[in-house]
């Protein structure tokens, strides 16, 4: 059985992007927002005004990071430790530019967890074919928390 090391966190390349520009624009604002006070109370010369702001952008941006690590290392320890496994289908396969940087082939597939149907796209770097099987190992306390085993099922 062959595990594929990307999840569904993973998958969303635009929600990265568009959450590290919010997240490093709050981060800005939020330092400017505390720096300024300090700034104008201890009068300080424009020169340390900046040096305190790109402390506390550095600040800010190791404890976010070590929010974002320990979140994910987290969620694949409940992965690994509550999983179950559902029999998913590959849907289709289609050739797509997913902006400049990412043209390829990618699979569409689903997999349904009690009533409901889970349906996501992903990378094809292995030789997926249409309406092959494939095991999903998932979360059952969030469903879209999951990974592919890849295994052909007859």
């Amino acid at each position: 059985m062959l595990l594929i090391k990307e999840n569904a966190f993973v998958q969303g390349s635009m929600a990265v992007v568009w959450g590290f520009t919010l997240v490093f624009s709050s981060v800005v604002g939020l330092s400017y927002s505390i720096a300024y006070p300090i700034k104008e109370r201890y009068a300080l010369n424009e020169n340390r005004g900046n040096w305190v702001v790109i402390g506390l952008i550095g600040l800010l941006i190791y404890i976010l990071s070590l929010f974002y690590r320990y979140f994910f290392e987290y969620e694949e320890k409940k992965l690994n430790e509550l999983g179950k496994q559902t029999i998913g289908q590959v849907d289709s396969l289609a050739y797509e530019r997913r902006g400049k940087l990412a043209p390829g082939n990618y699979f569409y597939y689903s997999y349904k967890v009690g009533e409901q149907t889970f349906n996501y796209s992903k990378r094809n770097n292995s030789s997926f074919e249409s309406f092959q099987k494939l095991i999903i190992k998932y979360n059952p306390e969030n469903p879209t928390n999951h990974i592919i085993l890849k295994e052909k099922i007859e």
